[in-house]
């Protein structure tokens, strides 16, 4: 049995018109913390588990998950609402999560 090593850092790219706020337990916090990334904006965003929590910037709805190491199934994202969409892009070593509107 193999198991995967945490990958802590992700690329984010909000291919949206809002804001988003993506949201991950920090090292030694005990608590979840979040970061407002704008429309249109790549950022580098950080989990000590490897799982991030994505929430509309204007109306705080939750919208759904993702992850930097696939679940069994091969997904990396599981959406809460069918109005976005998100992928998982690796190139050249670096891990790429989009976010986009439908």
């Amino acid at each position: 049995m193999s198991f995967l090593k945490v990958v802590e850092n992700i690329e984010f790219f909000n291919n949206t018109e809002e804001p988003i706020l993506v949201e991950s337990w920090q090292e030694g916090t005990n608590q979840m913390q979040s970061v407002k990334i704008e429309a249109g904006q790549q950022t580098t965003v950080t989990s000590c588990v490897g799982e991030w929590h994505m929430n509309s910037g204007k109306s705080y709805k939750y919208i759904g998950k993702f992850r930097s190491n696939p679940c069994a199934s091969g997904n990396y994202s599981w959406m809460e609402t069918r109005d976005y969409n998100c992928c998982y892009q690796n190139t050249n070593n670096i891990a790429l999560i989009t976010l986009s509107q439908k």
